[in-house]
């Protein structure tokens, strides 16, 4: 069966001092004060877990953060893999490991999260904004995949 969160802290977690690696880190930050968007992801990929048996696999929060990153940095698939191993602040944003990069394991993963999911992950990031008065209310933090 597939973890929402591993639940064992990463004891390397490393940001560089670059503005767009300081930014996944507040990112980081604030997908960790809402649960509720992980979860709304894990329902759509636990939906399609074959077997609750065998190896773990990705969690539903690492797959979460390889999809916003990939739609972020606007990558494709291999290059999301690419930048994953040769970036240890991209690695540290999804809380993957070098095991854990597979282009077609993200892949697989990342398209079982559906359009309404995204769309309701979207308003949540959108209202947490509009309450620390980032972003104005009535636009998309980020588009849908």
């Amino acid at each position: 069966m597939k973890e929402k969160i591993d639940p064992q802290i990463c004891l390397f977690e490393f940001y560089a001092e670059h503005k767009m690696a300081q930014q996944l880190k507040s990112v980081f930050t604030l997908l960790d004060n809402l649960p509720a968007i992980v979860n709304l992801a894990d329902q759509d990929i636990c939906r399609y877990s074959k077997s609750a048996s065998g190896r773990k696999g990705l969690t539903a929060d690492s797959i979460l953060r390889a999809a916003l990153l990939k739609q972020m940095m606007g990558l494709s698939d291999e290059e999301l893999s690419f930048y994953l191993v040769g970036s240890i602040s991209y690695r540290s944003f999804t809380r993957l490991s070098f095991d854990d990069i597979s282009s077609s394991a993200l892949q697989i993963n990342i398209v079982k999260i559906t359009a309404p999911t995204w769309e309701h992950i979207n308003y949540i990031l959108l209202g947490t904004a509009a309450k620390q008065k980032i972003e104005k209310a009535g636009q998309y933090v980020w588009k849908v995949l």
